[in-house]
């Protein structure tokens, strides 16, 4: 594949959807009773939270078309996330 001027600048241009405005990036502290929203595309995704102490904890979830999309992290005695999805 030859690479010419435009199809660079096609490629940068995606690749900056891509990386940078599609991609849901989230950071910011819980309120009060520990909750934090946010809106995204339909897709998988992966939170990170850093706890008390500096110990992170990581789970993964997905938003789907035509379903209410809340859930509830719960950290287990284990020091890891089970992701419940609110009904």
């Amino acid at each position: 594949m030859r690479m010419t001027t435009s199809s660079r600048a096609d490629f940068h241009i995606l690749k900056e959807l891509i990386t940078k405005r599609w991609r849901t990036n989230l950071a910011g502290s819980s309120g009060g009773d520990g909750s934090i929203g946010f809106r995204g595309f339909h897709g998988d995704f992966e939170v990170e939270v850093t706890l008390p102490g500096g110990k992170t904890a990581k789970a993964n979830f997905s938003v789907k078309p035509n379903s209410a999309n809340q859930y509830r992290l719960k950290l287990n005695s284990s020091g890891a996330f089970e992701v419940v999805e609110e009904k």
